[in-house]
């Protein structure tokens, strides 16, 4: 799950070091549960009156100490913890990990932020994709800049860059053309960050654009052939002319079958309660409103995309 073999990216003058008060995740273990619990007050005491060690203590507790069966963790920004989780005692056994994969349609704009400006093997992760689109036969229109990070800090296309300054009512996120190369990125790139801290999947499962970071991960494809495969799913999506749009609903999918009309189709049953459908966007919103309407404790939401993905009408 290493980085594309050859690749070279770019390397740009940011500072790898998180800004002081960004918050830290502090972990503790112990021997018994009563020392556990010592060690939480005595850190939370030492946090609160040495502010500017948090970095320096959060790494020195996750990398070099013994990690022992009983354990928690704190979240401490500007001095004081503002998160403590249970006490657990871990099992000397290693759990299975399966690694879920969704589809376009979760999207935000500036999703990845942190990860990139903070963490830079992430960020070498986006860059090394980055070369590869520029270098396709049809390489995207977008730029690469010096700093330009901090513009677009998700991945640094400068394009897009521009885009999401805007606020997110009129962020292009949504559009398929970037939305797929987008999505995919960020989840390889999450795959690597994760294997570097041992991290890795029993199996995977992904959904629609999902599926081509699921391959990934189980090593059925490259990171090129990765990156390559949704910026190109892309591409040719954006050639769509038909005007369609998704909807998930809380219901199942016989009871959501009888709210279809002409030009809508189920397109996922994501669980006994959960059902996807696809189609020509006029019929779409209103069948969206319409059970709204009816049943208006059933969560209905339109999916952030400009097409209606997995209908047989549109054939994508």
């Amino acid at each position: 799950m290493d980085s594309a073999a050859g690749i070279q990216p770019k390397v740009f003058d940011l500072t790898t070091e998180p800004a002081k008060g960004s918050p830290q995740l502090v972990v503790f273990s112990a021997n018994t549960q009563d020392s556990l619990q010592r060690q939480v007050n005595n850190h939370r005491e030492y946090i609160k009156l040495h502010p500017e060690r948090l970095l320096d203590l959060a790494y020195t507790l996750s990398l070099h100490r013994e990690h022992l069966p009983y354990r928690a963790f704190s979240i401490a920004a500007g001095g004081v913890i503002t998160t403590n989780s249970s006490f657990t005692k871990v099992s000397s056994s290693v759990p299975d990990i399966v690694m879920i994969f969704n589809g376009q349609g979760g999207q935000w704009p500036e999703m990845g932020r942190d990860l990139v400006e903070t963490d830079q093997k992430f960020r070498e992760d986006i860059m090394a994709m980055d070369s590869i689109l520029q270098s396709l036969k049809h390489p995207p229109n977008w730029k690469i800049e010096s700093k330009s990070i901090y513009i677009f800090p998700m991945c640094s296309f400068l394009r897009i860059a521009a885009e999401l300054q805007k606020p997110a009512k009129i962020s292009q996120i949504h559009l398929g053309e970037f939305a797929q190369p987008l999505c995919a990125a960020i989840q390889i790139a999450l795959v690597n960050a994760f294997g570097r801290y041992g991290i890795r999947p029993k199996a995977v499962i992904g959904h629609s654009s999902g599926e081509i970071a699921a391959a990934y991960a189980s090593g059925a494809l490259s990171l090129p052939e990765a990156i390559i495969t949704a910026y190109y799913r892309g591409y040719i999506a954006k050639k769509q002319t038909l005007t369609g749009g998704m909807a998930v609903v809380g219901l199942s999918a016989s009871s959501t079958l009888k709210f279809l009309r002409d030009g809508l189709v189920i397109a996922c049953e994501n669980s006994p309660s959960s059902t996807t459908i696809s189609g020509d966007l006029d019929q779409l919103e209103s069948v969206v409103a319409m059970i709204r309407e009816d049943m208006p404790d059933i969560l209905v939401r339109q999916l952030k995309v400009d097409m209606a993905y997995h209908s047989r009408k549109y054939q994508t």
